[in-house]
């Protein structure tokens, strides 16, 4: 008993370290809040991509057809207090 006591505390002292530098925030992160949906339509360039949807909350392609959206405005889909912009993301149109 005495043996598995004396493994246990030196296994608690391996594992004990300097704690890893904290990550940076993710994008994800950013986009907390954020209410806006992306369609992840085909892309080559930012310039393949657009703001849709009644009140501008949808990004998609310019080559899909029009999205349609509830014709409210909320804050959250204000991509521009995010700071988020449409663009394209490995070859999908969204917020980013």
């Amino acid at each position: 008993m005495k043996n598995l006591f004396i493994v246990l505390i030196a296994a608690a002292f391996v594992n004990c370290g300097t704690p890893a530098a904290p990550k940076p925030p993710s994008k994800a992160a950013a986009t907390d809040g954020f209410c806006g949906s992306s369609t992840k339509g085909a892309c080559q360039s930012d310039a393949d991509c657009h703001a849709s949807g009644c009140s501008g909350q949808i990004c998609q392609s310019k080559k899909e057809e029009g999205q349609i959206s509830v014709c409210d405005y909320k804050e959250c889909y204000d991509a521009a207090k995010y700071g988020l912009k449409c663009g394209c993301v490995d070859q999908g149109c969204q917020w980013r």
